[in-house]
């Protein structure tokens, strides 16, 4: 289940809300034509100063996960389709472990990464009973997640080598949100996005032009350098949702997963076992105000079914404001 399970979807096609967006009809909907009344600039307000404070709950599980012993016989990871499925419906697993804090983010000044690239600076920090304080910046938040306990990557850094078993990914701690997230932070009239430090490619994409229900894109995460990392992004359409700075009526959903390759790690006996995760959930950004709320799944195992997954987050908007 959903922590919340706040966000109501409405229907997919494309109407008018009171605040005046222009609705499209599906025959009009396409790639590079239609934004169905919605505009990229303002899914995202970026003016310096401005910032946001969510109520962020973390909860980690006891999982499992079945292995293969040959890499070829390891599934790809499921379709949109079949994760949209999922949405406020994946049960969860035994003995959770929860925790409440917050997570900020707020834009000062620019930044440049270690690979060269200069862009607006989105500073983020959390913070987590029992975990830390302040979580340490990192190039991309979705690299984190193979740093957390999770063995070698089968064809990646590491390949070949033995890792840790994965059977208790409910140990894992990974603190910190992939679906929103600070950096080096850009927003042109085709994408918002993220760079790393690793080369002058986007690192990550929030967005990207289409606004309307059904549309999708894809991108390799961490640029030239992914290793096979890549993420999928499905616009689900208009949505109401409920934080805790109160109820949004004009919400546009976003459905994210987040292939994290196949992993390498042993069985009891030694043997190589290769393994596949993905991360995945959703976002609403709100025109004129940013993402108010997001919900993620994360190291959920594939397989004939999904597992259960290490855990999930919640972050909800409290307040958003500019210094």
């Amino acid at each position: 289940m959903r922590i919340g399970f706040r966000v109501l979807t409405l229907p997919v096609a494309c109407f008018v809300f009171a605040l005046g967006f222009a609705g499209c009809g599906s025959d009009s909907c396409g790639p590079e034509t239609c934004r169905c009344g919605l505009e990229l600039g303002t899914m995202w307000p970026n003016d310096d100063g401005r910032g946001w404070e969510y109520k962020y709950t973390w909860r980690t599980w006891s999982d499992t996960c079945a292995g293969y012993g040959d890499v070829d016989d390891v599934p790809p990871a499921p379709s949109l389709d079949y994760v949209e499925g999922l949405l406020g419906k994946h049960a969860v697993g035994r003995d959770v472990s929860s925790r409440v804090g917050w997570y900020k983010m707020r834009f000062g000044g620019d930044s440049t990464t270690m690979s060269g690239v200069t862009a607006q600076a989105l500073r983020d920090t959390a913070y987590l009973p029992g975990i830390a304080a302040g979580l340490p910046a990192v190039p991309n938040p979705a690299w984190a997640l193979l740093e957390s306990g999770l063995p070698p990557r089968a064809g990646g850094p590491g390949a070949g080598s033995t890792g840790p078993s994965t059977e208790a990914l409910g140990e894992v701690l990974t603190p910190r949100p992939v679906l929103i997230h600070g950096g080096v932070w850009e927003k042109t009239e085709d994408y918002i996005g993220t760079y790393g430090d690793i080369d002058t490619l986007l690192a990550w994409k929030f967005l990207e032009a289409d606004l309307c229900a059904g549309s999708e894109f894809s991108f390799d995460i961490g640029g030239a350098v992914g290793g096979g990392l890549k993420a999928w992004c499905r616009v689900l359409g208009n949505t109401s949702v409920e934080t805790e700075m109160g109820v949004f009526g004009n919400g546009l959903d976003c459905l994210y997963v987040v292939d994290l390759g196949v992993m390498v790690g042993t069985d009891g006996h030694g043997r190589s076992v290769y393994r596949r995760y993905i991360t995945y959930g959703n976002v609403v950004y709100v025109p004129d105000v940013g993402p108010v709320y997001s919900y993620e799944r994360f190291y959920v195992c594939v397989g004939d079914t999904l597992s259960l997954g290490a855990g999930d987050m919640e972050l909800s908007l409290i307040s958003t404001g500019k210094q």
